[in-house]
């Protein structure tokens, strides 16, 4: 464990490129920073690129971080930044009710505080690997990092009500698991307090680590491989197994309310709505092809109906068939070649982000119908403005959000 004066002293011989003191620092924070990157997310490979990419940003920045009140929450700032970066914008759920209280958000006789830092931080993750993505973003950024409820809501870009809601649906998901509210809440003080002076305020390392005999590759940013010592222990967070993670999808808020969304019976008007277009379309189309078939291969003479002889009756008893002379067929008219229909797109982008919710509308107030991955393209037929987000339709009922090209990348045809 280092001290606040020990990892200033390594910060000054950093910036003078020290390559040791660089990979001090590199071991010192790299586990600390993957632990509260695993607090945001349950995918362990997710966790790993975002606090990957939280080091850079760090290392790119060092020379600031000399001049912090905290290194410690210096470090932690990146994660947080990064982490919401992957995670916004999430849906506002509204304030459902307004019983909420922060009375049961205390430590009381019957918590089971757990022994030992390692058991503290193990608990902490398997209270909030049991919740939602929205209800965990928000029960990190209100009980570990604690934020007030107003504070939470200007962070994740939705209401103090939709906050609370979000924080009630959390405390009785965690009730129902059978864990314990205060237990959780103990946890976090054991190695998180609220306020702590800046000489105690390091974390310990050896709080994250494995047993010293079982070694991993030294975690590697961009720029610091071969300062980074090889022999770097492994981090508390990679100790459990690795298991594939359940099939999880996220209630609505009926699962925990009874609460009509009158949206809903609206998408379901709008989806027949879509489905009779689509219908008489076809039925139409379908008349024009008919009616075009019997236009040039049946009327226009493709069954050579001149050649058949016509016979007159004359008024003398004995009648004489008279043979008229054929007519030549009419030529068959060559339909005219159509130019292909545009196909309505305005541009295409690329999702730069590990995680991009698609939401049935342009607004956070539309329900998540997917999640794009960084690296995928699509084409993009139209494009709405909210005021905070630029909202971008990429295809029927699916829109993505960004904000100053921090999510995707835009390119207008």
């Amino acid at each position: 464990m280092k001290t606040e004066t020990e990892i200033k002293e390594l910060l000054s011989r950093a910036l003078t490129n020290d390559r040791q003191a660089l990979a001090e620092i590199l071991n010192e924070y790299g586990p600390k920073m993957f632990y509260e990157t695993r607090l945001f997310f349950y995918d362990r490979k997710a966790a790993k690129e975002v606090e990957q990419n939280a080091l850079r940003a760090a290392f790119s920045k060092l020379r600031e971080a000399a001049d912090a009140d905290n290194v410690d929450e210096w470090f932690s700032d990146f994660v947080e930044k990064e982490a919401l970066k992957n995670i916004l914008p999430v849906d506002d759920p509204g304030e459902q009710y307004d019983d909420y209280t922060e009375t049961d958000e205390l430590v009381t006789a019957y918590s089971d505080v757990p022994e030992g830092r390692e058991e503290c931080m193990a608990e902490i993750l398997k209270v909030l690997d049991a919740l939602p993505a929205d209800e965990r973003t928000a029960a990190v950024l209100h009980f570990y990092k604690h934020l007030s409820v107003y504070e939470t809501a200007a962070k994740m870009g939705i209401s103090a009500g939709g906050v609370r809601t979000l924080l009630t649906s959390a405390k009785a998901r965690i009730h129902q698991s059978g864990e314990d509210l205060g237990t959780f809440i103990s946890a976090i003080d054991e190695i998180h307090p609220d306020s702590t002076p800046p000489s105690e305020s390091t974390l310990k390392i050896e709080s994250f680590v494995q047993n010293p005999e079982e070694a991993q590759p030294t975690i590697m940013v961009s720029g610091l491989q071969e300062v980074a010592e090889a022999g770097q222990t492994k981090p508390f967070a990679e100790k459990e197994e690795e298991k594939e993670k359940p099939v999880f999808k996220e209630p609505e808020p009926a699962d925990v309310y009874d609460d009509y969304d009158e949206d809903d019976d609206e998408d379901d008007i709008n989806k027949l709505g879509v489905f009779l277009k689509i219908f008489f379309t076809v039925l139409i189309l379908g008349a024009l092809a008919c009616g075009a078939y019997y236009w040039f291969y049946i009327r226009t003479g493709t069954e050579d109906v001149g050649t058949m002889p016509v016979v007159t009756e004359t008024e003398t008893p004995e009648a004489t068939p008279e043979v008229t002379e054929t007519p030549e067929p009419t030529p068959t008219p060559t339909p005219e070649v159509t130019e292909e229909p545009d196909d309505g797109t305005i541009g295409t982008l690329t999702v730069i982000v590990n995680q991009l919710n698609v939401r049935s509308g342009p607004g956070t107030n539309y329900r998540i119908v997917k999640t794009a991955s960084s690296g995928e393209e699509y084409d993009v037929y139209d494009v709405s403005e909210d005021g905070t987000y630029t909202w971008y339709q990429i295809d029927e009922d699916q829109w993505v959000a960004d904000a100053n090209g921090g999510m995707v990348t835009y390119v207008e045809k």
